[in-house]
């Protein structure tokens, strides 16, 4: 019986031992404490070098693209590092994560999310021989990493601006984020409409967008529709501003899908954001530092709302 029991303890102990070494083998997430920071799986094979991403604030939009990349990046044999803005209005968990450069081991690129200029100054400083990928806006004309080694993997948002404006005859209501895509898309707003046909709504928080643009309603501003751009302010009590209008935005989300479905909601343009990932990827291993590359958009109504295409956005 004795003997048993030993047996019985030694199997034990060899299975769990093997759950250790299995569960080491594996990928496994590296999530640092501060939940603006993730790690990617760490391979249980040596990489070939890391990609850091420096995204916006941890949503659905800026996760596709870290996904799209994630993706590419396994292909690569690479590992990513992904940092989100802390909020809408703090870039203090980007700028950190480059105090040391040199942790990261084998630093084979930086793909940031275009628009922060003070970000762009504090890269600027560090001078990365590593090339810089802009992702969802191309960087300012004034931009400190402008001379630098960089490229950029966008939608062409003036055009995605100007194809908006085609959406809605007459005046519109526009809101937008003072950086980004947005202000871009906006600025291609205007120069289908014209500045005389758009009431401009920009604010650097979501919350500030739809106060101001109650306000706007409150006050009995005239206008015929609203085109929003950027799907993260889209939720019920903006759209019960407007009931009678057409509204058309940017994006996808839950909420989005669900207005476009009822009809409150006459379409949306996503950018593919799996696609941006990826081809950010890309341009970190390509020769061609100074590529522009262009990101497909996929135009979504109550026709297609619920086809596996648009899905994936919802993930």
């Amino acid at each position: 019986m004795e003997k048993r029991r030993v047996n019985i303890v030694f199997a034990a102990l060899v299975v769990a031992f093997a759950a250790v070494v299995f569960s080491g083998c594996n990928e496994k997430p590296d999530t640092s404490s501060n939940n603006n920071i993730v790690k990617t799986a760490k391979s249980s094979k040596k990489t070939d070098g890391t990609v850091l991403l420096l995204m916006g604030t941890n949503n659905k939009f800026w996760n596709q693209i870290v996904t799209g990349a994630e993706m590419e990046a396994v292909k690569h044999n690479l590992r990513t590092v992904t940092v989100f803005r802390q909020t809408d209005e703090s870039n203090a968990t980007l700028v950190n994560s480059l105090n040391d450069l040199d942790s990261y081991g084998n630093l084979r690129g930086i793909v940031i999310a275009g628009g922060d200029e003070s970000l762009e100054k504090v890269i600027s400083t560090k001078n990365p021989s590593v090339p810089i990928v802009f992702v969802d806006q191309m960087p300012s004309e004034t931009s400190a990493v402008r001379n630098m080694k960089h490229s950029s993997v966008v939608p062409d948002n003036i055009a995605l601006g100007k194809a908006l404006a085609g959406k809605i005859d007459g005046k519109v209501i526009t809101l937008r984020y003072t950086i980004g895509a947005t202000y871009d898309r906006v600025e291609g707003i205007k120069m289908a409409k014209g500045n005389d046909n758009v009431i401009d709504i920009t604010a650097s928080m979501a919350e500030d967008l739809f106060t101001n643009f109650r306000q706007r309603i409150q006050k009995g501003t005239q206008f015929d529709g609203v085109i929003i751009t950027t799907g993260d302010v889209i939720e019920d009590r903006l759209i019960d501003l407007v009931p009678n209008k057409p509204v058309c935005c940017v994006d996808m989300n839950a909420n989005v899908a669900r207005f476009i479905r009822s009809g409150a909601l006459l379409c949306s343009a996503i950018p593919d954001t799996y696609e941006m990932g990826a081809k950010a990827v890309n341009q970190v291993l390509s020769t061609d530092s100074t590529a522009t590359v262009p990101v497909p958009v996929i135009w979504v109504d109550r026709t297609n709302v619920d086809s596996d295409e648009i899905k994936k956005f919802l993930r």
